[in-house]
């Protein structure tokens, strides 16, 4: 579950989830005015949603932060749109690599092992809801500190594979070299083929 407490009594959210609701902590009963406009997404390969705590970030150098890894770092490239909600204001993170060997990191890097590298973006959302189009290796939410957090997430997204493509070769075969050929035919007597007539 992720609790989000706004501390008011109006407002609207940008929500992902299985079910929504609205609660108190009081014991008082209380009335609420509601108009929700949602879209519901089967899960599939290409849309995933779930709600998950947060970990301690495994890059080296983050040992202190808390991350929820949506799209673990990959090859391939990931594309979409991200929905979240969580319980306290997260920044959105995407991997770009891994870099080559021959390349340099930017300031912001991400290292697991410090030899698989990734250049990070890094936004902070300074909020715990909304939504991001991404694109990258990997996709998670972060927090610069120790404390767990959970979150609520929805993710359309398409995977595009950044294999290099082999060029194709029409492939010729050459004829087999062959020599002069002798093919007998045999026509009934009085058959005449046309323009092998007999002239006087």
């Amino acid at each position: 579950m992720t609790f989000v407490d706004p501390q008011t009594s109006m407002g609207s959210w940008v929500f992902t989830g299985n079910a929504l609701a609205v609660h108190t902590l009081s014991s008082d009963q209380f009335t609420v005015s509601y108009s929700v406009s949602y879209m519901e997404k089967e899960p599939s390969d290409t849309v995933l949603s779930g709600t998950i705590e947060s970990m301690q970030d495994p890059g080296l150098g983050h040992e202190t932060h808390q991350i929820v890894i949506i799209l673990p770092p990959s090859d391939n490239t990931y594309g979409g749109v991200l929905t979240y909600s969580a319980s306290e204001p997260i920044q959105l993170i995407t991997l770009n690599g891994p870099l080559g060997s021959d390349e340099t990191p930017d300031d912001l890097f991400w290292t697991p092992d410090g030899t698989t590298i990734f250049e990070l973006t890094f936004i902070d959302t300074k909020s715990a809801m909304g939504s991001w189009k991404f694109s990258g290796n990997g996709l998670a939410l972060h927090t610069l500190n120790t404390n767990g957090f959970s979150s609520s997430y929805s993710v359309v997204t398409t995977v595009e594979l950044m294999e290099k493509e082999e060029v194709m070769k029409p492939e010729v075969e050459s004829p087999a070299m062959t020599g002069p050929v002798t093919v007998e035919v045999s026509l009934p007597s009085g058959t005449s083929v046309p323009g092998c007539e007999e002239t006087n």
